[in-house]
């Protein structure tokens, strides 16, 4: 029974209280490459349950030729939660493009994520202009991501805390 409760208490993610930053991390590809994971400073992190706007940067990987497709791919809460990979720059990506990015929760825990590129409005580009006019420039690097955060509560039962009653009276 020992055993089973520490295998229930190992399968849980992170556990989070309102405001703490998830540890990110991002990785380009781009002209048939990858990068490796790069944490993302805590500055431009999602903070649990918290809604935020935040400018990522992208520095220029080696061998980026302006010419190539840019896609990046962001990590979440150590790995467990990946976004697929998001076009940012090249002929299939939204000009000035910005990621929302959903991240869902049920307690201090995230359940899911999901993420979409989608163009910058003009009252958003108006805003933003020197980061928009840097990131149509080819040749400026860094480039800033336009990152929006939000969050999603889910209310499920807690089946772990079931288990954890229904075997400690057993």
């Amino acid at each position: 029974a020992a055993l089973l409760l520490l295998l229930v208490a190992s399968c849980r993610g992170t556990e989070f209280q309102e405001g703490d930053f998830v540890p990110s991390a991002r990785r380009a590809q781009f002209h048939g490459q990858r990068t490796h994971w790069h944490d993302i400073l805590g500055q431009h992190c999602p903070k649990f349950g918290v809604k935020r706007l935040v400018a990522v940067p992208l520095p220029q990987p080696l061998g980026y030729k302006a010419a190539d497709d840019y896609k990046v791919q962001f990590s979440f809460d150590g790995d467990r939660h990946l976004t697929p990979w998001l076009p940012v720059i090249g002929k299939r990506a939204a000009s000035p493009p910005y990621v929302e990015v959903e991240l869902t929760r049920s307690g201090d825990s995230i359940v899911a994520v999901s993420a979409s590129v989608y163009q910058l409005d003009e009252e958003d580009q108006a805003q933003h202009a020197p980061l928009v006019r840097e990131f149509l420039n080819a040749t400026h690097w860094p480039k800033h991501l336009l990152v929006h955060y939000t969050w999603h509560t889910r209310h499920e039962e807690d089946e772990e805390a079931g288990l954890l009653v229904l075997f400690s009276g057993a």
